[in-house]
């Protein structure tokens, strides 16, 4: 039906890594394959120059106005296909796990499944932009790919900031006692768990005679030389 609705000759069906997944159409003047409308029952398949996606298009709705539009969440960072999550600032999500409740907080989609171990495709967390999707890929090293956006923690140590009693003004607070857990163990640091204590920073924080990070409520907290505080990241 798609490619009737193109006026494009469907070829036939493929289960090929090397082209995208479902339904695809390779373009006139392409030597590595025939013209027309493919489907790929590949799981994953693989973005190419010589084809792209065919898709359909869900009808829009007008948004309810008294719906309110919910914020991203400031944790997580997609980046560009041409960056990757070792940017100072920014670690790895760490388990699929995070990935998951990454996507969720991005507003991506995670589908069962779309997990694999590639080298040729992003570390950890990342977005797959041909299919839209979020993906977990096992591999210890990955690579850069035009089609792989990589979903990163966007939080970290600031050491220009050891001794002050919170981010601000110069970067934001980690907003839960949920949220520095999470950062810690993508920075791989021991995580204490929660406090309220006036003496020491407000927020996600590292002590480093202690050699783990806390969570403080403390509405004001206060400056410690043995605390660095831990902030959301400004990059995006």
């Amino acid at each position: 039906m798609a490619a009737d609705a193109l006026g494009l000759k469907f070829r036939k069906q493929e289960k090929d890594r090397n082209w995208p997944a479902g339904c695809y159409q390779c373009f006139s003047g392409s030597a590595s394959c025939t013209p027309g409308v493919w489907w790929n029952k590949h799981r994953w398949g693989k973005a190419t120059r010589d084809a792209g996606p065919v898709c359909v298009t869900p009808p829009t709705e007008p948004m309810d106005p008294a719906e309110p539009i919910q914020p991203l969440q400031t944790l997580y960072r997609l980046l560009t296909s041409k960056d990757n999550c070792d940017t100072p600032g920014l670690s790895h999500v760490s388990t699929i796990a995070d990935c998951i409740a990454a996507a969720k907080a991005l507003q991506l989609v995670f589908a069962d499944g779309y997990e694999e171990n590639d080298a040729d495709w992003p570390k950890g967390c990342y977005l797959w932009s041909e299919d839209t999707t979020v993906i977990w890929n096992g591999h210890p090293t990955g690579s850069k790919n035009d089609g792989g956006r990589p979903v990163c923690v966007g939080a970290g140590l600031v050491p220009s900031l050891t001794g002050r009693r919170s981010c601000a003004p110069d970067a934001d607070d980690v907003a839960t006692a949920d949220d520095c857990k999470k950062v810690a163990k993508a920075l791989k640091l021991t995580h204490d768990g929660t406090e309220s204590d006036k003496s020491w920073p407000r927020g996600c924080y590292f002590c480093d005679s202690c050699g783990a990070s806390y969570f403080n409520t403390h509405s004001e907290g206060g400056g410690d030389s043995d605390a660095t505080p831990i902030c959301i990241s400004k990059l995006v």
